[in-house]
């Protein structure tokens, strides 16, 4: 029976690396590539979804072309990525805006007005004390109007390049559920978005990305991607997970009486 390998993706803020395991989880190489954001001064730094994408079809590319592997011996792939920040999709999935993470600092007056008017009831619903995503959508709706209102979802990262390479539209971007409490709009014990936040802050709620599970598939490897990076077409992409779960479960921190510390 051929051997079976996993890719696993991690969507870093200052690289993209894939690396290679069998079902035993023994690694069997890795590639890394750059993905430093833009940052032209002090407060911006900005990250092109175009290019984190070419760096993740790059890195997977490098990956496979290897002796030992063929395109059917990868059994799925699946990205972590940063959690503190958020980027619209348009109705095709293309990036509205760049990504940006706490890192940019233009949001602050969208981050203090959402600590002062509602940080009791996120600390409450979501479990965050300092939210991210939704300050974020309020700066974008007032310093970008046009590129917010062409925006059908705004999603992470790893959503939007999981989304590129299974070529999904944007009324199918997801986010899954490691990354609610960094919100500010979820309901986080309940696995779903909160009306009551959503209202208060007069965020919409249908430009917020389906819910789903880590381990969800959430699409296959287009025809397009495949031709790029030596996969399959149809190759199953996991949903995934934020960075600091994806370093938790690492650590062996997923079974009662265990416990971990992040920074």
């Amino acid at each position: 029976m051929p051997k079976r390998y996993l890719i696993g993706i991690d969507l870093g803020s200052s690289s993209v690396k894939a690396s290679l395991f069998d079902e035993g989880g023994r690694a069997w190489g890795d590639v890394a590539r750059d993905n430093h954001p833009r940052q032209p001064q002090a407060g911006v730094a900005e990250y092109s979804g175009p290019q984190m994408l070419a760096s993740t079809v790059e890195a997977i590319r490098r990956l496979v072309d290897q002796d030992f592997l063929a395109p059917g011996d990868v059994a799925a792939l699946s990205i972590d990525g940063m959690i503190s920040g958020t980027m619209g999709v348009d109705a095709s999935g293309e990036a509205t805006t760049p990504y940006t993470t706490t890192l940019d600092m233009r949001f602050t007056p969208e981050l203090n007005l959402v600590m002062g008017g509602f940080h009791e009831a996120i600390r409450r619903l979501t479990g965050a004390g300092q939210p991210c995503f939704a300050p974020k959508m309020l700066w974008i709706r007032r310093e970008f109007p046009e590129a917010y209102a062409r925006t059908a979802k705004f999603v992470t990262a790893a959503g939007y390049v999981s989304g590129q390479l299974a070529g999904l539209a944007g009324r199918d971007a997801f986010v899954d559920y490691t990354y609610l409490w960094a919100t500010g709009l979820s309901d986080t014990v309940n696995y779903a978005w909160c009306d009551e936040l959503c209202r208060a802050m007069d965020l919409p709620m249908d430009k917020l990305p389906r819910i789903v599970r880590p381990t969800d598939i959430i699409g296959g490897v287009s025809a397009e991607i495949a031709a790029v990076t030596g996969l399959l077409q149809g190759t199953p992409i996991v949903a995934g997970c934020g960075d600091q779960s994806a370093g938790l479960l690492a650590a062996g921190i997923n079974v009662p009486s265990r416990m971990g510390e992040s920074a």
